[in-house]
């Protein structure tokens, strides 16, 4: 049956078909309204409810301060709050007491390994960090590539380990839990940080669970890249353990903790 709405814009737009008379022959409101020269007007937009007014007017009132503004600049300056944490934390990997020595790392492997982690983590930043405005990548592209992202540290702990210095073929045995739950548990520690200024930054706080998924897998990037700083092990079980597995373990608790 034809609305107020329907018939109201139909007479606006001079369309008089057997539905809107016959829904004007039965509606006394529109005969009132035609008889009084507003037919032609729109119907008002109805009041929101109470409730749905005071939530608003909350959400309203939390969008100042420093968070609200960060949250409505332009997505570089969003993200550079998480780039600076990241980059404090490759600083402390390289200078601590035990760190990976990168110059006898092999160097095209160095190359491919640091720029596959870095290019999951920026492209994951700049997906879950998408202005509002803007229309959502297709869900299940958003879906390939969190896929693909928690897949690229599981491929790179596959390789051959790396015989040079002193830690070649340590990370197993009886060393293998402990090491790797270490490693796991400060990969966890590391990505969480830049997760956190990720949700600061976005707009809807990360309400939408592919945006969640997105900042949770580009900080799993960045963890599994300031741990390869960090740790000498290239044990390929130790690091399928302790550092692979980084971002399944932020997902899935992401995940469980957003419901």
């Amino acid at each position: 049956m034809t609305s107020c709405s329907d018939t109201r814009t139909a007479l606006a737009a001079g369309r008089e078909d057997a539905g809107i008379l016959e829904h004007l022959e039965a509606c006394r409101d529109c005969q009132r309204a035609l008889d009084g020269g507003t037919a032609l007007e729109p119907p008002a937009t109805p009041a929101p409810p109470p409730a749905l007014r005071e939530r608003l007017d909350e959400a309203l009132a939390r969008e100042r301060g420093p968070v609200a503004w960060l949250r409505e600049r332009p997505l570089v300056l969003r993200a550079l709050p998480c780039l600076l944490v990241l980059s404090a934390w490759l600083v402390q990997a390289g200078t601590q007491s035990v760190h990976r020595e990168l110059d006898a790392y092999p160097r095209g492997r160095l190359v491919a390994l640091v720029l596959s982690l870095l290019a999951c983590g920026v492209l994951g930043l700049s997906l879950s960090l998408r202005s509002l405005a803007r229309r959502a990548p297709p869900i299940a592209r958003a879906h390939a590539f969190i896929g693909a992202a928690l897949l690229v540290p599981i491929l790179l702990a596959l390789l051959p380990e790396v015989h040079t210095g002193p830690w070649t073929g340590r990370g197993l045995g009886a060393e293998l839990l402990p090491l790797a739950l270490h490693c796991l548990g400060v990969g966890v520690g590391i990505a969480l940080s830049l997760l956190v200024l990720l949700r600061l930054a976005d707009r809807a706080a990360h309400a939408a669970r592919a945006r969640a998924l997105l900042a949770a897998a580009s900080a799993a990037a960045f963890g599994n890249l300031v741990l390869f700083v960090r740790c000498p092990l290239d044990a390929p079980l130790h690091l399928l353990l302790g550092h692979a597995t980084v971002g399944i373990v932020l997902a899935v608790g992401y995940r469980l903790a957003r419901r």
